[in-house]
Parts: structure tokens; sequence; C-alpha cells
């Protein structure tokens, strides 16, 4: 699948990424680049016993640790340190605009 400029600035404007005609002429075709290695890779064969999600391993290989509740720092003791809190959360600037 190739991708258009068109297709690169949607996908830019979809993440609310802005981009400038230069960028745009340097990521549409590194994009398209990377999505052919992509196919490459999956066309590669897959050896018997290994699945494609897996690595062959089954899931109960490595089941992790058992998710239990721990006691942890209060609210007020991590907001402590915030510079700027708002309803009970860190405020930070605003970054994208609207």
């Amino acid at each position: 699948m190739v991708l258009t400029k068109e297709q690169v600035r949607a996908l830019a404007a979809a993440a609310r990424i802005g981009i400038t005609e230069e960028e745009l002429a340097v990521l549409t075709p590194a994009m398209n680049r990377t999505g052919q290695y992509i196919e490459t890779i999956r066309e590669a064969p897959i050896p018997e016993g290994i699945t494609e999600e897996g690595g062959g391993k089954p899931a109960t290989a490595n089941p992790g640790r058992k998710d239990q509740v721990q006691p942890s720092w209060s609210r007020e003791a991590i907001l402590r340190n915030a510079p700027q809190q708002a309803e009970f959360c860190f405020q930070t600037p605003r970054f994208f605009a609207e």
C-alpha cells in the first residue's frame, strides 16, 4: 500500500500534528518505506510451532505476578510536589491548540 501526500496530511491532522510542505515531502516517502518493510516482514515464513501472536510459548509460560492492591502514597503527599494543581490533579500548561 502506498500512501499519498494527502493521506499523510490527513493522518497528521487526525493526530493533531501540524506539518509543513517540506516535512510532508520527507514524511511521505519515509512512511512508504516503513510500510514496504512491514509488508516484507509479513511475507516471511513462520517456522512450524511458532504462532504469530505468542512466539511459540503458551500464554501460561510467563504468567507474571498476581495483581494485588498495595499501599501507596496519599494524594496529598503527591500533590505537595505539584507546582500547580486543580481539582486534586497536577495542572500542566496547555500544549495542544484548540
